[in-house]
């Protein structure tokens, strides 16, 4: 079965945007270290609010359900704030689950690193363990945003800390080097994403080496990490991440790869037809009973 027309519609939008050279994106970050750094907006329709702190913001929406709790992580090669898109995914999956959405606002650099975003997830998170042990707690994010779950996820294992009882992951950027031995068979079937992005990365790692689990979860042990759906296309540069991460994980845990032939980066957050079974099987595993 073919791709839906939506799907070529998009690939040729960003086949029209010339993908940055690291030179352009170390001149991004040079540019934003002399402007104020600004917080995340949320839709006033979704309602919510949101706390602030030297860390950056948490925005909660539907606080007063008694669901599972989403913890979504989002995306943007760490430099790029929330998008209509993720707005869009995260508004459809509440309408699905009831579930309560908790959605962190890290510092993005170069204005912040990994250690600014675990010092504002990690508490809130145990915060939910703490004070609300019976609901299910999913943690997820998309590209960026997927690569700081994980991350998050590992750490809380590390920790001897309850892990999620979903950790869902859309083509998550495990490794912020970007090996160009492992992408090279996918650099020209990526319309969007390129290796140059590895020099956000190196930002995001600040002080600590890039190879780091905290910064590349993809270099750390997954040992007891179950319940993961990892959504990817066959036609992004990040592809060999999560195939490699699914490849890792305990054949007989209860985990999942979606493959999505044909289809690019994050596709899941598009308004492509493609999108819809992703969202639901999202859905699916969202409200799954939790296992014990």
């Amino acid at each position: 079965m073919g791709t839906s027309c939506m799907n070529h519609v998009a690939e040729l939008y960003f086949r029209l945007q010339p993908k940055p050279t690291e030179g352009e994106f170390e001149a991004l970050l040079k540019l934003l270290r002399k402007r104020p750094e600004k917080p995340g907006k949320a839709p006033k329709a979704m309602g919510g609010r949101r706390e602030d702190g030297p860390d950056g913001g948490v925005f909660y929406f539907r606080e007063a359900g008694e669901g599972p709790v989403i913890f979504y992580c989002h995306g943007g090669s760490y430099v790029h704030g929330f998008s209509y898109f993720h707005w869009r995914l995260m508004r459809m999956l509440m309408d699905r689950t009831g579930a309560t959405l908790v959605a962190p606002d890290y510092r993005l650099a170069p204005y912040g690193t990994w250690e600014e975003a675990f010092r504002l997830i990690l508490p809130v998170y145990l915060r939910f363990v703490r004070e609300q042990p019976d609901r299910k707690l999913i943690l997820m994010g998309d590209s960026a945003g997927g690569g700081l779950a994980a991350a998050l996820a590992l750490e809380l294992n590390k920790r001897g800390e309850r892990a999620p009882d979903e950790l869902i992951l859309l083509s998550p950027w495990m490794d912020v080097t970007i090996p160009d031995e492992e992408v090279a068979d996918f650099i020209s079937l990526d319309p969007w994403l390129a290796t140059s992005h590895r020099v956000c990365g190196r930002c995001w790692a600040g002080a600590a080496d890039p190879r780091d689990p905290r910064v590349s979860p993809a270099y750390g042990s997954v040992e007891g990490l179950d319940h993961v759906t990892v959504f990817c296309g066959t036609r992004e540069i990040l592809n060999p991440d999560s195939v490699k991460l699914f490849a890792r994980l305990d054949p007989a845990g209860d985990s999942e790869l979606v493959v999505g032939e044909g289809m690019f980066h994050v596709y899941p957050l598009l308004p492509i037809p493609e999108a819809r079974a992703a969202v639901e099987k999202m859905a699916e595993k969202i409200l799954r009973e939790r296992s014990k």
